[in-house]
């Protein structure tokens, strides 16, 4: 075999081996994970301009926030003093009962990292202009769910901060909860808060 073609060869086995090694190494998109796919099923979208990716590093670099805290008494009815396990709640509908207990503009550093995981034991929210064009969103824990001594609790009525961006056009806030069908989850809407100018609800 001529030198140019053991060459050439060995070229061309080098970029097989390459392009085998890149394509075992890529991380694919997880099924668990918030993805364009998800916002898709909800009535919000991302800016023409924006991916979810592009979202995340804006959070991430903004200079201020705004903090909001919001009660949400999941359980109408049940008991608001003690835990709950998970029999008692079991098949009870989660409700939409979500109020601003305050907000507070102009909070110094980033809304924080946008987290990508998605579980039973989470919630979604997206904050979103009139128009329903997505400004800020992220996936944090459901605080009501504690596990102890190796069993589920609940707790009805709970509050809990969300921090997102300090944009003067986020006029609602939408919750989701992921749940799991087969092998994906979807985003079921559980209920919206709408903001006022003012800074209440």
């Amino acid at each position: 075999m001529k030198p140019i073609v053991r060459i050439a060869l060995a070229i061309n086995i080098y970029a097989i081996l390459t392009t085998a090694a890149i394509c075992q190494t890529t991380p694919q998109p997880s099924l668990f994970e918030l993805s364009g796919q998800h916002l898709a099923g909800t009535p919000f979208h991302l800016p023409a301009y924006m991916t979810l990716q592009e979202q995340m590093r804006l959070q991430e670099h903004l200079p201020t926030h705004q903090k909001i805290r919001i009660e949400w008494d999941s359980l109408p009815g049940m008991p608001h003093d003690r835990l709950l396990t998970e029999d008692e709640v079991k098949g009870t509908a989660l409700s939409a009962a979500f109020a601003v207990l305050s907000r507070n503009h102009a909070v110094p550093g980033a809304p924080g990292k946008l987290n990508f995981s998605l579980g039973p034991d989470t919630l979604v929210f997206i904050a979103a202009t009139r128009a329903g064009e997505i400004r800020s969103l992220n996936v944090m824990p459901d605080f009501r769910i504690q596990d102890a001594e190796g069993h589920r609790f609940v707790t009805a009525k709970i509050a809990f901060d969300i921090n997102l961006a300090d944009d003067p056009q986020i006029a609602q806030i939408a919750f989701f909860k992921p749940e799991l069908h087969e092998d994906h989850f979807e985003l079921k809407r559980l209920g919206n808060l709408t903001l006022s100018s003012s800074g209440g609800h």
